[in-house]
């Protein structure tokens, strides 16, 4: 269009100069008269408009005054275009009340379930490729420390007493203790059968003889030592029977201990169940006093916080499970084996198995959109201003030329346009006042001569 309209100009000169020349040749033709009107006219509109459209961008032949206005005004035109934007373009109230209007997950919901279909896979797919990808991505270092201090500042605001207290009650309540404890017989059941067991006990009872006698000044000692002497001869002391009547004891109980209404074993049962009563509550209910246990327990948890680092085990585990997760290779546990296809298939089945109750839960999906709306609506209402200075900030990285450009591409067509107009309206004008020069005013001035 700029090209077009310099060759309309130049077409426009060419043209002047030629009835330029034939006005002077036949100056009394009044149609040789009329054309020389209508082209020096449009010409006069046309250098004209030249003049102004150019005075926008640059110093037509060299003039200074009003001329590069949009480097000259540089400043205005920014903080024009930046006013435009904030009150007209974006302002905040229409801004919030389109977000207030828009139900973000219904439309996040049909982009990713078109992305989906045009892809073929599934959400559970998707979230499983991107978990793994987050997992081989890890800094381990950085990331270890970074769940080191978040567990450590959880165990801080943890109530880890009270946890205590309602995994004892809740293990006592479903049986757990019960099997507990007959591992624990079953273990000891184990260790008694040999002969191992009751040379630990005559070895026990052999060394408490040997305290017992070497205790005390010399005469002590030597009369311990004549009575057990006098013992042994007359058959009274025998570390032998007393071992294997204490094995003997012992097996009995332990076979006793096996019924889960033995004594012992209720008195236990009691005994955890107030520990995790005072543990919970925080008091010993007897007493009503700050529960010991429940104070050991704390300084413990602030003690091991302060000391143990977590980061070597949680480095461990990130590293041991990153390398898990890049072969197949089983993983036995108890009587079964887990792979990483295990997991995989877990994962985007329990995946899409939730989006599907979630995209058929409404309640949960305007649940959403609200927290979606109320965050969207606090970042505008909070950061709203940084439009207008995002804007500012845009324009003032470009440079003169740089924006002169930007506003040349944009309504620079326009402005070419505005010349050829302005071609066109002149000769029209200029046409107008030939007619009415020459058969409106010199008629009257002939009559007004006359008279």
């Amino acid at each position: 269009m700029y090209r077009k309209a310099n060759f309309w100009l130049i077409v426009l000169a060419v043209l002047f100069l030629a009835t330029l020349y034939f006005h002077l040749r036949f100056a009394d033709s009044r149609g040789v008269h009329f054309l020389f009107f209508a082209v020096e006219s449009a010409l006069v509109a046309t250098l004209a408009d030249w003049y102004a459209v150019s005075a926008l961008f640059t110093r037509p032949l060299g003039i200074k005054w009003h001329t590069d206005l949009l480097g000259r005004n540089r400043a205005n035109l920014t903080k024009g275009i930046v006013g435009m934007v904030e009150s007209e373009l974006l302002p905040k109230a229409t801004l919030l009340s389109h977000v207030r209007d828009i139900h973000f997950v219904n439309i996040g919901m049909e982009w990713l379930e078109s992305h989906l279909a045009a892809n073929k896979t599934t959400v559970g797919e998707k979230v499983w490729v991107a978990l793994r990808q987050l997992l081989l991505s890890l800094n381990i270092d950085k990331s270890s420390a970074f769940i080191e201090q978040k567990l450590k500042e959880a165990l801080k605001s943890a109530n880890v007493s009270s946890l205590a207290g309602e995994a004892i009650r809740w293990s006592t309540r479903e049986g757990h203790l019960d099997r507990l404890l007959d591992h624990l017989v079953g273990f000891a059941r184990e260790r008694l059968h040999g002969t191992h067991t009751r040379s630990a006990i005559r070895d026990l009872l052999e060394s408490e003889r040997r305290k017992y006698v070497n205790k005390g000044n010399f005469f002590k000692r030597q009369a311990k030592k004549f009575m057990e002497s006098m013992a042994e001869k007359t058959g009274v002391l025998d570390l032998d029977d007393a071992a294997d009547a204490l094995y003997r004891e012992i097996v009995e109980l332990v076979k006793s201990l096996e019924d889960r209404n033995h004594d012992l074993r209720l008195l236990v049962k009691d005994a955890l169940e107030r520990i995790g009563d005072d543990l919970q509550s925080g008091m010993t209910l007897s007493t009503g006093e700050i529960n010991p246990i429940r104070r050991a327990v704390d300084e413990w948890k602030n003690d091991a916080i302060h000391r143990v680092s977590f980061q070597p085990v949680i480095s461990q585990l990130l590293n041991a499970f990153i390398a898990y997760m890049n072969r197949d290779e089983p993983i036995k546990y108890w009587d079964r084996e887990l792979r990483t296809s295990d997991i995989k298939a877990w994962t985007i089945d329990f995946v899409n198995r939730y989006w599907d109750r979630f995209r058929q839960d409404e309640m949960k999906k305007d649940a959403l959109n609200q927290y979606a709306r109320q965050l969207i609506v606090h970042v505008v209402e909070k950061e709203y201003h940084r439009i207008g200075q995002i804007v500012h900030k845009t324009l003032e990285s470009f440079t003169d030329e740089r924006l002169k450009q930007l506003v040349k591409d944009k309504v620079g067509e326009d402005l070419q346009a505005i010349r050829l107009n302005g071609a066109v309206v002149g000769a029209i004008i200029g046409c107008v006042l030939f007619l009415v020069l020459h058969f409106v005013y010199d008629p009257i001035l002939q009559l007004l001569g006359n008279g």
